[in-house]
């Protein structure tokens, strides 16, 4: 007796000529064909596996076989053809990953910042000065940056006594070329010189009553400001700069003092 599904032969037929051979390479199991004598067994109606296993139900497990073999050859070389597109070297997918994991990361080269150095401080200062109009308020504007570089390094001297003498030297020239003019307001001056300031040694007093001295010894000093001239007994001395943070100017002897107010 012959299956009343139609479809079953030809199924059967396209499995074992097309796919057989594949279905024998990826599923643990061989499909065979069915002889005659399973045929008639199966079909049979006195066949005890008649009411378990029908014409619909092999059909539908002919489709899932056919489906594993597709799945089990197919769907694989696709997959490996990806990777190997997706590979930037071409290998398989491990060695591919870990190339271009190291290829899309590459170590960056850490920002270094330019410490700056007070003799290219100094000369970037004296350039400024150079392109500007050369009045009084570029006059105070470059000796103050000076001040500003010569501070720690003054500083550091108090400290530890570590010297910068070729920079102090260079600095010192450079004040000397730019003294206060002479018609500077010296009741004002004389205002902003009352105070304590520190030099690199000791520690000056100037009083309003225009007595001045070392703090740690007597205060007996005269000291008056005519123009931008400080004197101080019989000395003088020419004044550079002097404002709420620092009091420089150049003595008899060629000598620059620079002093730093002392913060009540």
């Amino acid at each position: 007796m012959k299956c009343a599904d139609p479809h079953r032969n030809l199924i059967f037929s396209a499995i074992k000529k097309n796919h057989a051979n594949s279905c024998a390479q990826k599923l643990p199991f061989t499909v065979r064909p069915i002889s005659n004598q399973n045929r008639f067994a199966m079909s049979s109606p006195l066949s005890p596996r008649m009411n378990v296993i029908g014409c619909p139900v092999k059909y539908w497990i002919c489709c899932v076989l056919a489906l594993c073999c597709i799945h089990g050859a197919v769907l694989p070389a696709m997959a490996q053809a990806n990777e190997k597109l997706t590979s930037p070297d071409g290998a398989q997918a491990g060695t591919g990953l870990a190339t271009s994991s190291a290829t899309a990361s590459p170590q960056t080269p850490r920002a270094t910042q330019a410490v700056s150095s007070p003799q290219g401080d100094v000369e970037a200062a004296k350039q400024e000065y150079e392109r500007s109009s050369h009045d009084e308020t570029a006059r105070l504007t470059y000796v103050t940056k000076l001040a500003r570089i010569a501070d720690p390094l003054v500083a550091e001297y108090r400290q530890s006594g570590r010297r910068h003498d070729e920079i102090m030297t260079v600095i010192n020239s450079e004040w000397k070329k730019h003294p206060a003019p002479r018609d500077i307001d010296s009741k004002k001056l004389r205002r902003l010189l009352v105070g304590k300031w520190d030099s690199p040694r000791r520690t000056y007093v100037f009083r309003a009553d225009g007595k001045s001295g070392a703090e740690d010894g007597p205060i007996s000093g005269n000291w008056r400001i005519d123009g931008n001239h400080l004197v101080q007994g019989d000395a003088s001395g020419t004044i550079i700069l002097l404002n709420d943070d620092y009091f420089i100017y150049a003595g008899d002897h060629d000598a620059v003092f620079f002093h730093t107010r002392v913060k009540e």
